[in-house]
């Protein structure tokens, strides 16, 4: 319940605490939320229907902390777009490893911990699928987002539907479908080139089961 989910995150902020407490200052720390809050213990004004395991914000837009010797501005924030698969290249960055000549999707964050203007990704790309493994799926929605605006293709059991919401820091989620209708002036030129990307991503897609 409710209280247990607190109770849960108040023990891993104490745990956190300590480690960060006994690890070496020179340690570069990353801590990445998954998937959202569980629906049970979504609470106002969040949606519980828009919560983990969606491509609703509450479910794609996580907890993201960095604490290294790295961050020029320790308690500053970022306003660029990171992906999970950053969190590989970043390790790679850190390490002066190299991953060899097979194509890597994340992108070193080293730049962005020291510089809160570095830009980052132009677009987030984010699918989800039922069941798990190959297709076909039961359930396959892919999103595309830049920093004003998130394009979301819905697909279940062969049947598509689309979604595109106008993205506001200051708000709970993404708020009203702006396809309903018919999309003019800024709206449709996001909708075009969202959608273009969106499907420029899904041809350089390669699973294993290909």
């Amino acid at each position: 319940d409710r209280a247990q989910y607190d109770a849960m995150v108040e023990a891993l902020d104490t745990e956190l605490g300590r480690l960060l407490a006994a690890v070496p200052e020179d340690t570069t720390i990353i801590l990445a939320g998954d998937n959202g809050t569980p629906t049970e213990a979504t609470v106002d004004p969040w949606d519980p229907t828009r919560a983990k395991g969606t491509l609703y914000e509450g479910g794609v837009h996580v907890p993201f902390i960095v604490a290294s010797p790295l961050v020029t501005d320790p308690g500053g924030t970022r306003d660029a777009l990171v992906h999970l698969t950053d969190i590989f290249s970043t390790v790679l960055d850190l390490a002066n490893a190299d991953p060899g000549p097979q194509p890597i999707d994340g992108q070193s964050l080293v730049p962005l911990l020291s510089d809160p203007a570095h830009e980052g990704r132009t677009y987030l790309y984010t699918e989800g699928f039922v069941i798990n493994g190959g297709p076909p799926y039961d359930m396959h929605d892919r999103m595309i987002r830049d920093a004003q605006y998130k394009y979301i293709r819905f697909t279940t059991f062969g049947a598509t539907h689309e979604g595109l919401f106008a993205l506001d820091p200051d708000a709970a989620d993404e708020g009203e479908n702006l396809l309903v209708g018919t999309p003019e002036g800024d709206i449709a030129e996001a909708y075009a080139r969202l959608q273009a990307e969106l499907n420029r991503t899904e041809e350089t897609l390669t699973y294993a089961y290909d």
